[in-house]
């Protein structure tokens, strides 16, 4: 029955919903970024990795510190808004039963993901210059 639930729109649009309020409330309900373990792939490599600080400037957003996140990752604002538009667009979709994230999707998939990608290997290559410049 659970399988069936969540087979259905309202279901995925539920599921969407649930798991991008709680990375949502997360962000707000962590007092600090401080004392976050370091990123696998930087701590394996020392290279930094194109989402490095993702998650610290996720917590720093969701305080309102925007150049804090900025510093941490230059994506960071960009993708913290998608999350609450997701996170909007997945509540229609679980209260009206119409599917809304895919199509949302299709809409702004040639604008927004460039936009995002372009700036996290903007942000990237300054961290990878930073890192070897010396």
């Amino acid at each position: 029955m659970l399988s069936t639930a969540l087979g259905s729109v309202r279901g995925r649009g539920l599921l969407v919903f649930l798991m991008t309020s709680a990375a949502l409330l997360l962000s707000m309900a962590a007092s600090s970024p401080r004392g976050m373990p370091p990123c696998l792939f930087y701590t394996v490599t020392g290279i930094p990795c194109a989402s490095c600080g993702m998650t610290r400037a996720f917590l720093d957003l969701g305080h309102g510190r925007f150049l804090a996140a900025l510093q941490h990752n230059l994506a960071s604002p960009l993708v913290y808004a998608a999350a609450w538009a997701l996170l909007v667009v997945a509540l229609l979709q679980a209260l009206q039963g119409q599917e809304r994230i895919t199509g949302l999707w299709r809409k702004v998939k040639g604008v927004a993901l460039p936009i995002i990608l372009g700036t996290l290997m903007v942000g990237w290559a300054h961290r990878l210059w930073l890192t070897f410049r010396s």
